[in-house]
């Protein structure tokens, strides 16, 4: 079965890069909607994010629309492409080592 997880992101720190090797170690492909950020954020880490990582799409919404919101897009752009289970993360969070195939498991 195909992993996916889904980030809400809006002003995360700069370490927030780091995370998505760590999210890409544990779902085969991530989909991040930032929400609101800055315009300059949103263009420079989104092309650097799609430049590195082919298995990470990203969505930039312009206003913030709340997490919810943005939750809700990116579940419905993964279910558009036919992915019926996601994990969800916030910005700042990272699983646990084998957690996803831990609960896959389950």
């Amino acid at each position: 079965m195909k992993t996916t997880a889904v980030v809400v992101t809006f002003n995360p720190p700069h370490e927030f890069l780091d995370h998505i090797g760590v999210w890409l170690s544990q779902v085969d492909e991530l989909m991040i909607v930032d929400d609101g950020s800055s315009p300059a954020w949103q263009k420079d880490v989104g092309a650097l994010i799609q430049s590195r990582y082919p298995n990470v799409e990203f969505i930039a919404n312009d206003p913030n629309r709340g997490i919810a919101a943005s939750l809700n897009q990116g579940f419905a752009r993964l279910l558009e492409k036919g992915q019926p289970l996601t994990f969800v993360f916030d910005q700042d969070s990272t699983p646990a080592p084998g957690m996803v195939a831990e609960m896959l498991s389950v």
